[in-house]
């Protein structure tokens, strides 16, 4: 049977069914065995952390220099809550575990909003991250969540008992975090005189202040029978306005400067990789039971914050790490 053929077997519209049961997992990892499904309300604590350290250095035969180096921290703690199990991969409606059949009775007509939301995530193709950005803003749509509701409703219709669960960020409960920023930087340039410059740039606010008052991005998503997870945590364009003080010597005459520039907290570039391509691991057999680990993940990557000298690279060692304990 083709794809859109089982496709239409859940609903009389495909693609937009398709849409409104997307859930765009960015990594899947694979254990053996079969994982328990929560019931609908069960809550789990989320702690996701981002770890920077990095430093350059460069000089000359003219003994001219820069240095530069940096330490960063970021730590979130927010709650996720079991959505309803399903019979269908709200990843893939129309995939290989759909049952066969159309539910008569309940067909599914999708909104305007939700054929406009499919109209803008067949633009950004297989771009990841638009398709997770248009995602996240779709489960805060009502109307959305009520297409996505429907379509759940229909698919469940269908013979075969739950597989599928997704996990998201609870929006009663406020998410908590803090982060930091160091960053230090030294040169000396011959020019008429010897032109010496040290900054030091500093930041350290609450996830409030950071996000002002908007619940941190996650979502979780479960295959019981295969024992997977598939994970899409926010954060990876965190910018904000830091401290900065430097101290110019022209010679012997030495000067201030105290600026409020625009930071981010990420690098600009990596080697290899992003943060939000995180490694999934599953947390334990009964890992939906109360108190156990549902799932974790972790990435080591090189990131990238220019240059000095116009040549060696700024580099950092970027870790991430998450992990999903579910509460009693």
């Amino acid at each position: 049977m083709k794809t859109t053929e089982r496709i239409d077997a859940v609903c009389q519209r495909p693609r937009f069914a398709a849409a409104a049961l997307a859930v765009l997992s960015l990594l899947l990892a694979s254990a053996a065995g079969a994982t328990d499904l929560a019931p609908k309300g069960r809550k789990a604590l989320l702690e996701y952390s981002i770890e920077i350290e990095g430093k350059a250095s460069a000089s000359n035969k003219n003994g001219e220099y820069q240095h530069w180096s940096t330490r960063r921290s970021l730590a979130v703690q927010t709650t996720l809550i079991a959505q309803q199990p399903s019979v269908q991969d709200p990843g893939d409606p129309g995939g290989p575990h759909a049952a066969a059949g159309r539910p008569k009775d309940q067909p599914f007509q999708p909104s305007a909003d939700m054929e406009a939301f499919t109209a803008e995530i067949e633009k950004c193709g297989e771009d990841i991250a638009c398709r997770m950005r248009l995602t996240q803003k779709m489960m805060q749509n009502p109307q959305i969540q009520a297409d996505v509701q429907k379509a759940q409703k229909a698919a469940e219709s269908l013979r075969g008992a739950p597989r599928y669960q997704i996990w998201l960020v609870d929006r009663k409960t406020p998410a908590t975090g803090t982060l930091k920023m160091e960053v230090q930087e030294d040169e000396l340039f011959k020019t008429a005189v010897d032109e010496r410059r040290t900054c030091r740039q500093a930041a350290e606010m609450t996830l409030e202040q950071l996000s002002h008052g908007v619940s941190w991005p996650a979502m979780i998503k479960i295959d019981a029978q295969a024992g997977t997870y598939a994970a899409n945590i926010g954060g990876v364009s965190l910018h904000f306005v830091a401290k900065k003080d430097c101290i110019n010597l022209d010679g012997k005459e030495r000067s201030q400067e105290h600026t409020e520039p625009g930071t981010s907290f990420l690098p600009g570039k990596y080697q290899e990789g992003a943060p939000d391509e995180v490694e999934v691991f599953r947390g334990g057999a009964d890992a939906a039971t109360g108190g156990r680990r549902l799932a974790h993940g972790e990435k080591v990557l090189t990131g990238l914050y220019g240059s000095v000298m116009g040549g060696v690279p700024m580099t950092a060692k970027v870790t991430v790490r998450w992990t999903v304990t579910v509460k009693d």
